[in-house]
């Protein structure tokens, strides 16, 4: 089962959420394809829908949080491992950086393969939050204790 994103009073501070639009049957992923996705290394979700990175703009809680938890890279490492991907022709395009939770949550809902990360408090009780779903890594959502991509 996919969780909403209805308030939870239990929330973890400093947890970021997976959202993906509703139309994706994707539920849970576990870390290492979230890796894989997220590195391009999977460009194709299981029902042969083109996956779309979105990521946060630099110096962000967010782009931490991918940074750390996911790629295990620097800043400048990201964007070297994006421009090399893209000059070797292993990739067209690397991610697409936009500058809010906001921006994020409206495409991620107007585009069926896209996949972003907000923060969970940006989600909880508000209609763009009723939007988007969010996929649960290694069976664990934002709310529970052990969560991957939380501080």
């Amino acid at each position: 089962m996919v969780p909403t994103v209805a308030s939870n009073a239990q929330a973890v501070s400093g947890s970021y959420a997976l959202v993906k639009n509703p139309s994706n049957a994707t539920a849970d992923l576990a870390l290492a394809d979230l890796m894989r996705i997220y590195k391009g290394d999977q460009q194709f979700w299981s029902s042969g829908k083109k996956i779309t990175l979105i990521v946060p703009e630099p110096e962000t809680p967010e782009k931490k949080v991918l940074l750390d938890k996911v790629y295990r890279m620097s800043e400048e490492e990201f964007h070297g491992f994006w421009l090399k991907r893209v000059f070797r022709g292993e990739v067209l395009s690397g991610p697409l950086v936009l500058p809010d939770a906001a921006s994020t949550i409206q495409f991620v809902a107007s585009h069926e393969g896209a996949v972003g990360l907000v923060n969970w408090k940006n989600l909880q009780g508000t209609a763009a939050g009723r939007s988007v779903k969010i996929l649960t890594i290694d069976g664990r959502s934002p709310s529970e204790k052990n969560y991957v991509l939380s501080h």
